[in-house]
């Protein structure tokens, strides 16, 4: 069964969009595209700022291998640091049927 992670936060007023969405895609490159499990990604943004990054894992062990992992990689700290943690939510479920 396929795990999705879904994550969200908002930004941290002073982090500009572009450089977060380029902190995004190296974090795609040097870390998470790499990662045994992974399948795909989609990073979204609602009108009023508040942001969604889904991640699409083989297994939850998967996910749970690569979320232990993240912070040893440069590119993830880069991309969190411009993340408002306070408001981060990270929520895992498992994938029922996909349509």
């Amino acid at each position: 069964m396929t795990t999705l992670e879904i994550v969200q936060f908002r930004l941290k007023s002073e982090t500009d969009e572009k450089d977060f969405i380029s902190a995004a895609e190296e974090l795609q490159k040097e870390f998470l595209g790499k990662a045994a499990g992974f399948i795909d990604r989609a990073l979204a943004r609602t009108e009023d700022g508040n942001w969604m990054d889904v991640l699409h894992w083989e297994t939850p062990e998967d996910a749970q291998r690569v979320a232990k992992d993240f912070l040893n990689h440069a590119s993830a700290r880069r991309y969190e640091d411009m993340i408002d943690l306070e408001t981060a939510k990270m929520t895992d479920s498992s994938v029922v049927r996909k349509f």
